[in-house]
């Protein structure tokens, strides 16, 4: 039931809350959902340099990270600075970033040597080209309305990245997020290892299936009593697989 004179008709091959968008309320709850941008970056994707992909914001898997690259509102969006010393942080003897215009667009990393050429994608590893990919998804602005993303989401920004290097971009997320929120996925311990909880229990979420229903939720109280206590921390927890989400049983009210 509804107040709505003459609502949309429901189909079943739209979602109704985008035929309902342009009535008041239901415009705020679609603006916010759709300015939720998950990303998953992929070196097989990225080397494969999509062609026609939107030019103004990197793509769920990064496919079109190079073509992005051309495009000049987008560059002059990305803070080129916080990137470089980031990078500096990951690659061994980094020197610069460089990129690549012309028939085959490409994105390289000059590293400090005699000849000083530049390291092309198609040579770089994946952790490489998957920490490049998540930097810019970080620090790029604009992008709807002039406003930055309501929230960025990253899944398992680990893979194929040394653990010291993860760390680096856990940094690089703590930074990020003091504009945009930003979520992350994770099955690594090691990541979790440099997650501190006196930012607030809430900080991270455990995720466990039961009974056919997933379950997301703040770790249970056992938990956070031995992280508070420093007897073992997050990674430790994880690796013995002991980082349980908090069960909260339902309260029924007795009718008489």
């Amino acid at each position: 039931k509804t107040n709505i004179e003459k609502p949309p008709k429901v189909s079943n091959k739209h979602l109704y809350l985008v035929r309902i968008s342009s009535i008041d309320n239901f415009n705020i709850i679609f603006n916010h959902l759709s300015g939720l941008d998950i990303y998953n970056p992929s070196p097989v994707s990225i080397k494969s340099r999509k062609i026609g992909s939107t030019p103004y914001k990197v793509s769920k898997d990064a496919d079109n990270l190079f073509i992005t690259m051309q495009d000049s509102h987008f560059l002059r969006s990305i803070n080129f600075s916080k990137v470089d010393n980031y990078l500096s942080k990951i690659v061994q003897n980094y020197a610069g970033i460089e990129l690549r215009y012309d028939t085959v667009p490409d994105v390289g990393i000059l590293q400090n040597s005699k000849n000083g050429e530049a390291f092309w994608s198609q040579n770089l590893s994946d952790g490489t080209l998957r920490a490049i990919a998540i930097l810019f998804i970080l620090f790029q602005k604009v992008i709807r309305y002039d406003q930055g993303f309501l929230l960025i989401g990253i899944e398992e920004p680990e893979l194929a990245l040394h653990p010291a290097a993860t760390s680096v971009l856990l940094d690089a997320m703590r930074e990020a997020s003091q504009n945009t929120q930003i979520l992350v996925t994770t099955h690594s311990p090691d990541l979790l290892d440099n997650v501190d909880l006196e930012n607030g229990d809430e900080l991270v979420l455990a995720v466990d299936s039961r009974d056919g229903q997933t379950i997301i939720a703040p770790i249970d109280a056992a938990s956070r009593e031995i992280v508070h206590r420093k007897l073992f921390g997050l990674g430790d927890l994880l690796r013995m697989n002991q980082l349980e989400p908090e069960i909260t049983k339902p309260k029924f009210e007795e009718h008489v």
